[in-house]
């Protein structure tokens, strides 16, 4: 009798031990459940923050990409240069230390020489048959045996480009043409453009060859001259030659018809070099020099020169 019992008690106590195994074990997997909830909960807004995160750097970048595009894709010029002189810093820029052709924007140059003599510009200058193109037999309204001073040839070389005029007061230089081409290049060596040779005064021949950044000291340098300022702005002139009024217009369209303040300005155009532009302006009340080379017509010359006073605009004031 003892001993069944003393065998229902170890039974007993062997049940409810086990349901207290068990019960133990149903409360540790119940937590172990909850725990690992809370953290994929805590993963999962992780996951979204980090999700939202990226999103909005994927959103920065596009901005900062489309920026770019702006800058490089959308101008057509080959070199081009945006220097602001108040700040003594260039914003926009390409391929600025490329030797190119520069055209006609050689006359600034020419321009800087004929002042630099001191000679009387109301000196009267006969055209001759040597003043004729013999580069590329461009023409002229000024015919040969023209007679007109000293300071309307330079305005006509600056303002309308006329080869003629200008081939006229190199003629007229001391010691003649060549040294007249000499003084160029010294010159150009004593503004620091160390990339910039000229073989001609007026740029017809592609051998006249600088870079934007060369030509950014030439621009700063011409700014100077009041007579460069003058004639290379004015919108249009009616000159009186052997009896006939020549009327001449500025060959930069940005100077005739535009808002633009430019003070100082020269185009540009052989097949080598493409439409070239360089002006001195005025940009929210900041002086700033535009330079463009190789640009593809006429029309996206223009286009360029807006295009870049826009991203200038943009960097410096946050606006277009």
């Amino acid at each position: 009798m003892f001993r069944v019992l003393f065998s229902l008690i170890i039974l007993f106590f062997f049940i409810v031990s086990s349901q207290v195994n068990v019960f133990a074990a149903e409360k540790k997997s119940s937590k172990s459940n909850v725990s690992k909830k809370i953290t994929v909960m805590h993963s999962s807004k992780i996951t979204s923050k980090n999700s939202s995160s990226k999103n909005k750097k994927v959103s920065v970048n596009k901005k900062s990409a489309k920026s770019n595009i702006k800058d490089d894709d959308n101008i057509s010029s080959k070199s081009y240069i945006v220097y602001d002189a108040a700040d003594n810093k260039s914003y926009i820029s390409k391929y600025v230390e490329k030797p190119m052709p520069i055209a006609s924007v050689t006359k600034l140059m020419s321009a800087m020489v004929v002042l630099d003599t001191g000679l009387s510009m109301d000196e009267k200058i006969e055209i001759t048959e040597a003043d004729v193109d013999t580069i590329r037999n461009s023409t002229s309204r000024l015919e040969v045996g023209s007679v007109a001073t000293r300071k309307d040839l330079l305005n006509m070389s600056l303002m309308s480009s006329e080869n003629r005029a200008t081939f006229a007061l190199s003629r007229e230089y001391p010691g003649g043409r060549r040294a007249f081409v000499r003084a160029m290049n010294i010159k150009a060596k004593e503004l620091g453009m160390y990339d910039t040779v000229f073989v001609d005064p007026t740029g017809l021949s592609e051998h006249n060859v600088s870079t934007a950044s060369d030509l950014l000291k030439m621009v700063h340098a011409a700014h100077k001259y009041f007579l460069i300022r003058h004639y290379s702005t004015t919108a249009q002139k009616d000159f009186e030659v052997n009896g006939k009024i020549l009327t001449y217009k500025n060959s930069n369209y940005l100077v005739r018809e535009s808002n633009w303040d430019i003070n100082l300005s020269k185009t540009g155009f052989i097949n080598e070099a493409g439409k070239c532009l360089v002006m001195h302006t005025k940009i929210a009340n900041h002086p700033v020099i535009v330079i463009l080379l190789g640009s593809s017509s006429g029309k996206t010359r223009i286009d360029d020169a807006e295009k870049l006073r826009d991203i200038y605009l943009a960097k410096t004031h946050g606006k277009v």
